[in-house]
Formats: C-alpha cells, sequence, structure tokens
C-alpha cells in the first residue's frame, strides 16, 4: 500500500516549517507549496489524500484553491483543512460551503491538526 500524501500551502516559511514538524512522525508522504500557483502544481501532480491550505496567499485566495480541487472529478477524494489566521467567525461558514472539510486557525496548536489530519486519513481507511 502506498503512503497517504499530504500537502501543505502556506505562503510563510515559518508556517511550513511548523506544520512539517508537526506531521513528521506521520507514515505520510509531504509536499508543500508556498503559493496557490505551486499549490495547483503539486495538486496535478502529486494528488495528495489531505491539504493544510492557508487561505491568504499572494497569488491566489485558498478558497480559488479549494473550488479548484472540488471541480476535478480526480480529486473528489482531497480533504482540505484550512489553516488560516482569519477569525473563525468570519471565514468559517463559508469555507464549509465551498468544500473544506475542517478548520484551524493560527495560531494552532499541534494536536488540533493532528486530530484532525488522522480522522480524515481513518475516513478514508489509510494508515498513518
Amino acid at each position: 500500500m502506498s503512503k497517504a500524501k499530504i500537502l501543505l500551502v502556506d505562503d510563510t516559511e515559518k508556517a511550513l516549517n511548523e506544520e512539517k514538524e508537526i506531521v513528521k512522525d506521520l507514515k505520510v508522504g509531504v509536499y508543500t507549496a508556498g503559493s496557490g500557483k505551486e499549490a495547483l502544481k503539486a495538486l496535478l501532480a502529486e494528488k495528495p489524500e489531505i491539504v493544510l491550505l492557508d487561505l491568504i496567499l499572494p497569488d491566489m485566495t485558498g478558497e480559488s484553491i479549494i473550488k479548484f480541487i472540488r471541480s476535478r472529478p480526480e480529486m473528489s477524494n482531497t480533504s482540505v483543512i484550512v489553516v488560516t489566521a482569519r477569525d473563525a467567525k468570519d471565514g468559517l461558514a463559508q469555507c464549509f460551503d465551498i468544500g473544506c472539510d475542517a478548520y484551524v486557525t493560527k495560531p494552532f496548536q499541534k494536536d488540533d491538526i493532528l486530530n484532525k489530519i488522522r480522522m480524515l486519513l481513518d475516513e478514508k481507511g489509510l494508515k498513518y
């Protein structure tokens, strides 16, 4: 069985490094993207099972990336965890409306992200 793949998308190196540190002990393939364009390339090339996605990127919105994922039949099994500094009251309902599966606000706790990743991997029947 091949490893599950997780794509981390954030325009700040600090956030990407923190997220990589959080998922390092999981038996998954980890890919990163620092912009929306990089994220689209990685999505098409790797077809990850889970995407940790910042909503605020320099070249496109996280919402547009979620819409891209949801428009692609080959990514119908891709789950999106939004990781953002936006206030939960402002963005939570809209994120779920456009297709995110979970939501974590920055600054995040390691266990918050790990629990959401494990939940989604369990739902997909994937080992970690």
